[in-house]
């Protein structure tokens, strides 16, 4: 049977090449959608490693470009909002707060391994407002404020895998003149739907960004307070008050609404291809209505007219998949972007099921009513 079904579809290629293509071209689409998607809830499924909900982000314009200057303002600042209590806590930072959009980034080198990693400059009190957790080693503390031969630095869980692997990471030498202090957990910075980039944090205040833990019921008077508070102390300079969570719903909606757009339009063209294929499978019906009347009265049941269409519509569905099989499997032969291999595949295997079930369920109905033609009516018309 399924040898005759091969050979019935051969035979018809070209009758059914625009067909075919169209098949084709809708499981690349739905590849590329299923990659998307899962590379995205995989990611979204795992820890950022940030706790953004009540951190607040204060961003002032020292208007100078002198750091030790900078440092000084800075902590003007920190010193008339941390006796406030609502203030868990407060912390400085450099300009790459996580969810904006900038980045700072440096080369970290270990034996023969490289990675590009992004470059923080914190103190001692990040982890208390960001909720960072230290799984290795230690966070800085005020002696590693003492220059020393090597400088110290706590590096991610990602930059750990990359340079380290399994091995011990903490009192490593990285790049001639930095030593790993500790490791934290993921730190997924820029996006929720993003995989966690390499990062390592070096200890260094009075920089560009004041960050804040709140504790409060009312967070819009406190702004308003806070905001009076620093007036007093920022003289002339320009700040703006922002809250993590809120940039970092904004960052989430800038990465996932170019992807929801292209599901949209995605899968308005599969859409097309099913309706097309149901035209396509409904004039073959009516086109072969004599054949039909005539296995009809040889003996043919009405499920085994129902199944020889449907086994034709995978047929010629395995057909036209398997060049965009042999294209898809390139993917993770290749590495293309970056992405793990065990994604493609699944998006793969879930094209495919796909596939098979929209080519079922436009094929099905057609089917049905080739079962329900009467052999006397058939041979009748014709």
């Amino acid at each position: 049977m399924l040898r005759h079904l091969f050979k019935l579809i051969w035979k018809k290629k070209k009758t059914h090449f625009l067909l075919m293509v169209e098949i084709f071209f809708s499981f690349l689409i739905l590849f590329g959608i299923f990659s998307a998607l899962i590379y995205y809830a995989r990611n979204y499924s795992r820890d950022s490693g940030i706790k953004a909900e009540d951190v607040w982000v204060i961003s002032c314009d020292f208007k100078t470009d002198s750091d030790s200057l900078r440092t000084i303002y800075a902590k003007q600042i920190v010193d008339v909002i941390r006796p406030v209590s609502e203030i868990e806590s407060a912390t400085v930072m450099s300009f790459n707060v996580p969810y904006e959009y900038s980045s700072m980034t440096n080369g970290m080198e270990y034996q023969d391994r490289r990675v590009q990693a992004e470059h923080i400059l914190v103190d001692e009190y990040y982890p208390a407002v960001m909720g960072l957790t230290v799984n290795e080693g230690r966070w800085f503390n005020s002696a590693d404020r003492v220059p020393g031969k090597y400088m110290p630095i706590v590096i991610t869980g990602s930059v750990r895998e990359k340079l380290f692997g399994t091995g011990n990471a903490v009192g490593e030498i990285v790049s001639d003149n930095r030593k790993v202090i500790g490791v934290v957990n993921d730190y997924k910075f820029q996006s929720d739907y993003l995989a966690d980039q390499p990062a390592f944090f070096q200890q260094r205040s009075g920089d560009w960004q004041i960050l804040v833990k709140v504790r409060t019921n009312q967070p819009g008077l406190l702004e308003t307070r806070l905001a009076r508070t620093i007036a007093g102390a920022a003289k002339e300079w320009p700040f703006e008050i922002r809250h993590l969570d809120k940039m970092k719903q904004s960052r989430n909606r800038t990465v996932f609404v170019p992807v929801l757009i292209g599901l949209i339009v995605g899968g308005f063209l599969v859409f097309n291809v099913a309706l097309g294929l149901m035209g396509v499978l409904w004039q073959a019906i009516q086109q072969r209505r004599e054949e039909i009347g005539i296995r009809r009265a040889i003996g043919a049941s009405a499920s085994g007219i129902v199944m020889q269409f449907l086994g034709e519509a995978w047929v010629l569905t395995a057909f036209s998949i398997l060049l965009g099989i042999f294209l898809a499997v390139q993917f993770p032969i290749l590495r293309l972007f970056d992405l793990d291999a065990q994604i493609y595949i699944l998006a793969i295997v879930t094209a495919v099921v796909s596939i098979f079930a929209l080519v079922t369920a436009c094929a099905w109905y057609p089917s049905r009513q080739a079962a329900e033609i009467l052999p006397a009516t058939a041979l009748h018309e014709n």
